[in-house]
């Protein structure tokens, strides 16, 4: 791969976004490993179990689930959206031509 197709790739958005999120997950991880984080929150959610706090935390699970699924229908929505634009405008611009050439000829 040449070097302008490396750069290329890594200034484009979807890229960069995949890099920073591997980061974000292996930091996480690494910072989980070592702090055992899910024992301190078991811990605090018992202590706590009137706020159940454990299910906040499966709710949580819920939003980001379905947040995703929300974000991932919106995409599809707007690819089709702007597919069905795209089309509209080449037909605009195929009658545009046409009334176009129309004119020029009865000059």
């Amino acid at each position: 791969m040449s070097d302008e197709n490396r750069l290329r790739i890594w200034k484009s958005s979807w890229a960069r976004d995949l890099g920073i999120l591997a980061l974000i997950v292996i930091f996480g991880f690494v910072g989980s490993f070592f702090l055992d984080g899910f024992e301190h929150v078991y811990a605090v959610s018992r202590e706590f179990e009137i706020w159940e706090l454990d299910e906040i935390i499966i709710g949580l699970g819920f939003l980001a689930f379905s947040s995703t699924w929300f974000a991932w229908r919106r995409l599809q929505e707007s690819r089709r959206e702007l597919r069905h634009r795209t089309e509209l405008e080449d037909e605009i611009r195929r009658e545009h031509d046409k009334l176009s050439f129309m004119v020029t000829a009865q000059v």
